[in-house]
């Protein structure tokens, strides 16, 4: 470290880096980034110091015994690598609507995930980078945890709405509002429509601030006005997007399996030529398979129109798909 002609002493690091520095960050993840080689069964998604573990299987007493067995391999790696991981803020949660047992019966009682001996708390949800997830993946505490922020936001506009211009109180919608309503929308738009419609009752009252209305005026207009999206629009305009990005390679290269396309030979003219290029539907079993966004995108993507979906750049994409779904107010 220098400044001006001034250095500070060189010393040696044994282990560490030391906090707040430039490389720390990026030595970090060259750290562990060998931590998923650990264990067999379980795959990992690590972000930062932040790492998840998942796991699946349909007897419960196989997946006690799995995951157990994982978690020790993994301890043995925290020690090799001289890591600590406290127990205290670590938890795990079952994901599905009914539990399946095998041969051997297991109750709430005896049933316990360990790490070092020590048992991890079970907990009904859990927050994911911003997102709040729940064992049913119904993403009620989300929304409500988004509405209680959009409320607050509300307050700030309804005081200023008589102090401020329309297109300033506009600006503020998109800083104090939408962002919360856009943040990872493709995952939690999929929610039972009764639980968004606490937050479209929101944006009506919003869309009321903005252009000074009385409580019970007609929001359609009013949306179209703006050209702001209900939030079902919202998630669905964010939905085609991702799935246009897919299709011009936009995306990362960990995308490229999100989608499939359905290419067919060049000389086959038995079908649709309309068909051609456009992507497979994977099966839905489930209800929450279906709301996937696996399935979802594609299906969103064959409702928009051809002039859309030709659309030669980003810009002129999001331009046609706004106007697609504002006009329909």
């Amino acid at each position: 470290m220098s400044y001006n002609k001034y250095a500070s002493t060189l010393r040696p690091i044994c282990c560490g880096v030391p906090q707040g520095s430039i490389l720390g960050p990026l030595l970090f993840l060259l750290y562990i980034n060998d931590m998923s080689y650990c264990c067999k069964y379980l795959q990992f998604i690590l972000f930062a110091d932040d790492t998840n573990l998942f796991y699946s299987n349909p007897d419960l007493w196989q997946l006690m015994q799995i995951v157990n067995d994982e978690l020790d391999l993994l301890s043995d790696w925290f020690k090799a690598n001289r890591l600590s991981l406290n127990v205290k803020k670590t938890n795990y949660m079952m994901f599905g609507y009914k539990k399946v047992v095998g041969q051997c019966p297991i109750t709430n009682s005896n049933f316990s995930i360990k790490i070092d001996h020590v048992n991890i708390t079970e907990v009904e949800y859990t927050k994911f980078l911003g997102v709040i997830i729940d064992k049913k993946l119904t993403w009620q505490r989300h929304v409500t945890h988004i509405s209680n922020k959009i409320a607050k936001s509300l307050y700030v506009l309804n005081r200023l709405k008589y102090k401020l211009p329309s297109y300033a109180l506009c600006s503020l919608y998109y800083s104090l509002i939408y962002p919360h309503l856009v943040y990872c929308i493709i995952l939690w738009g999929c929610a039972a429509k009764s639980l968004l419609n606490e937050l479209l009752i929101l944006q009506k009252r919003a869309v009321r601030i903005l252009n000074k209305c009385p409580y019970l005026s007609h929001s359609n207009p009013l949306f179209r006005k703006c050209n702001i999206l209900k939030v079902y629009d919202l998630y669905v305009y964010s939905c085609a997007y991702l799935v246009y990005k897919f299709k011009h390679n936009y995306l990362p290269l960990i995308c490229n399996t999100l989608f499939s396309l359905n290419i067919r030979p060049s000389n086959d003219i038995t079908h649709r030529l309309r068909l051609t290029n456009e992507f497979n539907i994977p099966f839905a079993r489930t209800s929450i398979r279906e709301r996937c966004i696996t399935v979802r995108g594609p299906k969103i993507w064959i409702s928009l129109t051809e002039d859309i979906k030709n659309s030669m750049s980003i810009s002129i994409f999001k331009n046609k798909l706004m106007k697609y779904y504002v006009d329909k107010y």
